[in-house]
């Protein structure tokens, strides 16, 4: 049996790292703010892999574990500024584990809309067509790296809820 998500305070990885909070739940992982308390507290993104297939069968819990360790290790040797950090990769209570850099910011569903009563409301904010452009070219010179790579890598996942705008210092 997999373990319960962890909760704010709990730790993983023999106390290594402590949940802040929960940031997000998707079909194949959950993610959570956490500290990483060899790194003097540093703040990082621990991705969980849920359980997203049969768990009856041993078979496809094996595919789904080789999937996530192949995430995990493609990311690892990427090298983009556009593109977070992998530290490392953990199982745990019958779980798997990626620990990453943590890019402060907002993602960009949330910059430009809000929820009321569970029902996103579009838009709040426009953006102005300069910074769609710029939004949109960070992308692409992102896409163009991850292509450009010896075994091409596909994000298969992009969307504005995926996207992270940089906090401005």
């Amino acid at each position: 049996p997999l373990a319960a998500p962890p909760a704010p305070g709990e730790t993983l990885r023999g106390g290594d790292y402590e949940i802040v909070r929960s940031l997000s739940k998707g079909g194949m992982g959950a993610i959570y703010l956490a500290r990483d308390v060899r790194a003097f507290g540093r703040l990082c993104i621990i991705k969980q892999m849920l359980a997203y297939y049969d768990p009856s069968s041993d078979e496809e819990r094996r595919r789904a574990e080789e999937r996530f360790a192949d995430e995990g290790r493609t990311l690892a040797f990427l090298s983009h500024p556009g593109i977070p950090k992998i530290y490392t990769f953990f199982q745990e209570g019958g779980c798997y584990y990626l620990v990453m850099e943590y890019i402060e910011g907002q993602n960009l569903e949330s910059f430009v809309t809000r929820r009321q009563s569970g029902r996103l409301i579009l838009p709040t904010r426009r953006l102005h067509q300069e910074e769609v452009v710029r939004y949109a070219v960070q992308l692409c010179r992102i896409l163009e790296y991850l292509h450009s790579q010896e075994r091409p890598v596909m994000h298969l996942d992009i969307k504005p809820a995926n996207l992270i705008l940089e906090a401005q210092l």
